[in-house]
């Protein structure tokens, strides 16, 4: 007889193929499944802020989730249900893979992540504490105000807010350096002024002007305001220097006219070299009211201030 001829033995072994396939088929799918959900449910555990803190690895789980799985057909060979099997177990492979860098994540990252994080807002925070002092005579109330700051970013850390942790550091950074600038740049020519207070009131003293009070500042409440100090010339009256931290402004009562102003000033100028100050002296009228302002620098000498004096008022 012509034709194709199949052997019950063979029919059966095609039959007893296909049932493992299917067996097989269904096992790995059962957990693909569970192990769909067990990711499900730790990616809900984990705050957004720490999934946004590792973006690669959060997407590739995401996208393991969310893969799609070939349904096997009863009309399929052995052959095609076995490739099928392969193809299933290679997803569960993935899937493991994605499970063990979720836990990584939950865990061992999260805690690196915030351990780095505190590393770095602790530094902040001696750098700040380390500043403390000149911020509150420069700058009242910002100290207290980053370390505010830097105190309510411990429980973000704890949340797992990292990326906006990250954000109000680098902030931080930026103000911080700024500050310290200032601030530095502020009390250095603080120094500079007391340094010249001092030697204008040696000088005056010589010149047999007398003191009539303690230097003091104009506004006691603001470092950066004037610093007044008033002496009696006597011959001349009453004269009152302001010692900005830029420079000096004289008030004198003086007429125009009357040489005796200028060279009053022109022998403190002269008496104040010695101290390494150069200035110069000069007219300036506001108001119809005659005003002495100096234009100068300060060459130090080495066992003085370690800058230049640039000044004008």
């Amino acid at each position: 007889m012509s034709g194709l001829k199949y052997s019950e033995i063979r029919l059966e072994e095609e039959r007893e193929a296909k049932l493992q396939a299917l067996d097989k088929i269904n096992d790995v799918t059962v957990n693909i499944k569970a192990l769909k959900e067990k990711i499900k449910a730790i990616l809900g555990e984990i705050p957004e802020g720490v999934k946004q803190s590792f973006p690669r690895e959060t997407e590739k789980i995401i996208a393991w989730h969310k893969r799609d799985m070939r349904q096997a057909s009863k009309e399929w060979n052995s052959t095609k249900l076995n490739s099928l099997v392969e193809e299933l177990n290679s997803i569960y492979n993935d899937g493991k893979e994605a499970f063990h860098l979720l836990i990584e994540i939950k865990e061992t990252k999260r805690e690196k992540e915030a351990r780095k994080l505190i590393e770095r807002l602790e530094g902040l925070k001696t750098t700040v504490d380390g500043m403390s002092s000149l911020l509150n005579k420069w700058k009242k109330g910002v100290y207290e105000e980053i370390t505010r700051t830097l105190e309510g970013l411990y429980p973000s850390i704890e949340k797992g807010e990292f990326i906006n942790v990250k954000n109000i550091l680098n902030s931080l950074d930026e103000q911080i350096a700024k500050l310290r600038q200032d601030i530095t740049s502020l009390e250095s020519k603080d120094k500079q002024r007391n340094y010249v207070l001092s030697a204008l009131r040696e000088t005056c003293k010589e010149m047999g002007w007398k003191e009539l009070a303690d230097p003091e500042l104009e506004d006691k409440s603001n470092p950066a305001s004037p610093l007044i100090y008033k002496v009696d010339t006597y011959s001349a009256g009453v004269n009152i220097f302001y010692l900005t931290l830029e420079g000096i402004r004289v008030d004198s009562p003086i007429p125009i006219k009357r040489d005796t102003c200028y060279k009053d000033f022109d022998n403190l100028s002269e008496k104040l070299k010695r101290f390494g100050i150069k200035t110069k002296f000069k007219r300036q009228v506001i108001d119809e009211e005659p005003k002495l302002i100096q234009r100068g620098e300060l060459d130090l000498p080495d066992e003085g201030m370690d800058r230049e004096f640039e000044q004008e008022v």
